[in-house]
């Protein structure tokens, strides 16, 4: 294929200085050593600094010099503040296993890099809860979200459904039907025509996908369909990126990253598929009436010690393969969609990325035996049970500040509020949002509140979450 850069435009302030979780270096210094101390777990950090002798906490004059307002603010205000991009859904369909679901996000970086979906894919009466976490940009979230449970729905309808996919007859949304509300601070975008072109020439895409999976689905179990659909569509999205004249600008979407963690309901059967840092947990009621988290991911970073042995079993004898408690020292997850520099040859490195940035991204001393990165997913299964309450996704926003104990008690004690008439002020997001920010203390959520926009992504990063409530647990809602 002829490679092309010159239709590239110079990349945007937004991708080459974006610190997302990809280490890129640049001249504002004091911002990058500030966003390792979130790396280095926001809340531990300042705790333990908070314990220091000598007065008043770094934590605190740091925070208090970033305020713009003095007065702390009201819950009444926070609550609002929060609330707008809050959103409740509730299921018409009589015989589905999801009573309701929620989601909320807040953001840290400007734009927000995080996406989420929620859907029900018509024809077979499932659904599909997605959470993605984007990191230098936010193109590689967004077309996950759009693209992710197409390729789903078609894996996992039959084969006359994708047979009238490709005549024509069924369009993506006659497939896929998304129940969420549009959110007004997420940027989208749209291919120019030569696009399909582009994925005409190199068979990816939807069709391409739906033909493929004519001739592999049918031996294939669910799980299996899940890590086929995560995999070919990262593998689009990465020959997608290669400039060749016809759609340079997918190159977007590659350049950026993004984690993604989803969940699939086929009846009472639970599917978790994760890749990256993105979490699933459920909140069971125990027979003594408290909520107990049953964990239905595992995050794929440094602190996962067998993802650590995964990656030095495929690259033997690099040391640098992990440093500093990054892939190659730079990128925080160890499994992701799009991040074309850990990807691609040394070749497409040298023709297209260098080009672009004027250096090589990565050391060509460290860059050895690529790809370092993959898209695979872990796969969970769990068919629901009476004593299943609830779902809780969320990107690394939420998790690096609460435990999943203290979410599901959270959620918990907002669905036994629910259950007994209580009619709260918000939703079980929001709440897991404070909580994330203020970490329970009314003081630190509203000193948080007030940080600047421009400052925000210093002291947290893009906290989204989406709540799915399962029907046996309640007999009425909000």
């Amino acid at each position: 294929m002829e490679i092309l850069c010159r239709r590239v435009v110079q990349l945007p302030t937004s991708i080459m200085l974006s610190r997302g979780t990809r280490l890129i270096p640049f001249a504002a210094a004091a911002v990058v050593g500030v966003s390792y101390w979130k790396d280095c777990r926001f809340f531990q950090t300042y705790q333990r600094l908070n314990a220091d002798e000598g007065g008043e906490s770094w934590y605190s004059k740091l925070i208090s010099s970033t305020s713009q307002q003095k007065d702390t603010l009201s819950d009444e205000h926070i609550t609002q503040k929060l609330k707008r991009q809050e959103y409740s859904h509730t299921m018409k369909q009589v015989d589905s296993c999801v009573n309701w679901f929620e989601t909320n996000h807040y953001n840290a970086n400007n734009p927000i890099e995080d996406r989420h979906c929620e859907c029900v894919f018509d024809i077979d009466n499932e659904y599909f809860f997605g959470i993605y976490d984007g990191h230098s940009g936010w193109h590689c979230s967004e077309s996950l979200r759009l693209r992710l449970p197409v390729y789903t729905t078609l894996a996992m309808t039959s084969n006359e459904t994708r047979q009238k996919f490709l005549s024509g007859e069924l369009l993506p949304s006659d497939l896929v039907k998304y129940l969420g509300n549009p959110n007004d601070d997420c940027l989208s975008f749209k291919m120019p025509p030569t696009f399909k072109e582009k994925q005409e020439a190199i068979k990816s895409g939807t069709r391409y996908f739906s033909e493929k999976s004519n001739e592999v689905m049918e031996n294939l179990t669910i799980e299996e369909a899940l890590k086929y659909t995560y995999l070919s569509l990262d593998r689009d999205i990465t020959r997608e990126s290669i400039p060749d004249g016809l759609c340079n600008e997918a190159i977007w979407t590659g350049l950026s990253g993004a984690v993604a963690v989803s969940a699939y309901l086929k009846g009472r059967m639970l599917y978790v598929a994760n890749t990256g840092d993105c979490r699933a947990v459920i909140g069971t009621k125990s027979t003594k009436g408290s909520w107990l988290p049953n964990v239905m991911s595992e995050d794929h970073n440094f602190d996962n010690i067998e993802e650590v042995k995964r990656l030095t079993r495929l690259h033997p004898g690099e040391k640098a393969v992990i440093f500093r408690g990054r892939l190659l020292g730079q990128l925080a997850p160890l499994r992701a969609f799009g991040d074309i520099p850990y990807k691609w040859s040394l070749e497409l490195h040298r023709k297209v990325l260098d080009v672009l940035y004027g250096r090589p991204i990565v050391p060509e001393s460290i860059y050895l035996t690529p790809p370092y990165l993959t898209a695979q997913p872990d796969i969970t299964s769990r068919e629901l049970n009476a004593k299943d309450g609830f779902l809780i996704l969320a990107t690394d926003g939420l998790w690096d500040t609460v435990s999943n104990e203290m979410a599901v008690k959270i959620v918990g004690d907002y669905l036994d509020d629910v259950e007994n008439g209580k009619k709260p002020s918000e939703n079980a997001t929001t709440r897991l949002i404070k909580y994330a920010l203020g970490g329970g203390s009314d003081y630190r959520l509203s000193e948080m509140m007030q940080i600047p926009d421009n400052q925000k992504r210093n002291f947290h990063d893009d906290i989204t979450v989406t709540v799915v409530f399962f029907k046996n647990t309640t007999k009425s809602k909000l």
